[in-house]
């Protein structure tokens, strides 16, 4: 017997594995533990003719009224296919119809709760814009901007009412300049 085999038959002896092949259906069922967040999600927002501003939310499992912990930093790019005069306070500007805004870890106060298809309820905290950013005053028209969470993570599921609670993970809205 070679070395190779030697090892190969001494592995499938072992209790482990033994179990695992004399049960594999008992393995496949075992319970998957739910994803818990914490989950970052958006909502663009048109005031009035050539202004907007990006809400933030973040959720995470926990109990009632618990505050919402983001462990690592979230990252939120806004483009534009106009220019952009003014950027709200607190956006980075990257160039005229590009920005990003940055949301840091840390806890954050829960200021409500989904609770989802699958039973896990969530905490949601509301981060709201701190102000709008305008458009400048030519061309006129329909120009879209659009907001996407590229730096953490959006909530998996497709429910709408998962989503009306906990954001979007893009989304791109019609504003007239």
């Amino acid at each position: 017997m070679t070395r190779r085999a030697a090892v190969v038959a001494a592995a499938w002896t072992t209790p482990v594995v033994s179990a695992a092949v004399a049960a594999p259906g008992a393995a496949a069922s075992a319970p998957v533990p739910v994803d818990e967040g914490p989950y970052v999600g958006l909502f663009l927002i048109n005031w009035r003719a050539g202004d907007f501003r990006v809400d933030l939310r973040v959720a995470r499992s926990g109990a009632a009224g618990a505050p919402v912990a983001l462990t690592d930093e979230a990252r939120v790019d806004i483009t534009s296919e106009h220019d952009v005069e003014t950027w709200a306070a607190g956006i980075v500007v990257d160039g005229p119809r590009s920005a990003h805004l940055l949301l840091p870890a840390g806890l954050y106060p829960s200021a409500g709760t989904y609770t989802g298809k699958d039973g896990v309820t969530l905490q949601i905290a509301r981060i709201a814009g701190s102000g709008y950013s305008r458009f400048t005053w030519l061309p006129k028209g329909r120009f879209t901007v659009t907001a996407t969470v590229t730096r953490g993570r959006v909530h998996p599921g497709s429910d709408p009412k998962a989503q009306t609670a906990l954001g979007f993970g893009t989304q791109s809205l019609g504003i007239i300049a």
